[in-house]
């Protein structure tokens, strides 16, 4: 069993599918373990996309943001489970008419940047954007020892767009009955 995996969102039939949030400046700090709690919108909102009518149901890990946006259960699973370094920020999910239907939702920001991917043995192709970047790789070989004991969720110094969660806390997630959780093994990641 894989020791890390990177958290996901997938489509399901039924569950609703959200846009990004329009109400956000610099989202791009949202991908590069930045804090962004000073300074949030009092009202961000992702509405359920019209690509998607039939598809209404809440769920405890969105679909479609751009953004690992979570349920406050899943928010309370994590907190519980003592994960440290991250931040949760507040979003309220709008219906196809564009009406309130939660406002107990948050996009999942870690702050934990961890330089841990062996970039030799995982045979990266660097960004020609952005030169410290990831693009692809053959396989994705993590530095185990360079990841403290304590921390379970956490950004890759080299691919900071992708969370990588612990697999404990994988499978206490998977365990507890919480919904429309998807998580890839990290040493199976080539890129994008």
């Amino acid at each position: 069993m894989s020791n890390y995996f990177i958290w996901r969102n997938r489509y399901v039939e039924g569950k609703c599918v959200i846009g990004a949030p329009k109400q956000i400046e610099k989202a791009f700090q949202l991908e590069r373990g930045i804090s962004r709690a000073e300074n949030w919108p009092a009202e961000v909102t992702c509405e359920m996309s019209q690509e998607f009518p039939k598809d209404i149901e809440l769920t405890d890990n969105m679909h479609g943001a751009g953004f690992i946006v979570i349920s406050q259960r899943l928010r309370d699973f994590i907190s519980e489970y003592s994960v440290t370094g991250v931040e949760y920020l507040p979003v309220q999910i709008l219906n196809h008419k564009k009406k309130l239907a939660s406002k107990d939702y948050f996009i999942l920001n870690p702050l934990t940047v961890i330089d841990c991917i062996d970039t030799e043995a995982s045979e990266v192709e660097w960004s020609v954007v952005r030169k410290d970047f990831i693009e692809s790789c053959a396989r994705l070989v993590i530095r185990d020892e360079a990841i403290p004991a304590d921390v379970h969720v956490f950004r890759p110094t080299h691919l900071p767009r992708r969370i990588f969660v612990r697999s404990k806390l994988v499978k206490a997630l998977t365990e507890a009955g919480l919904e429309s959780l998807y998580f890839s093994p990290a040493e199976q990641y080539q890129g994008v």
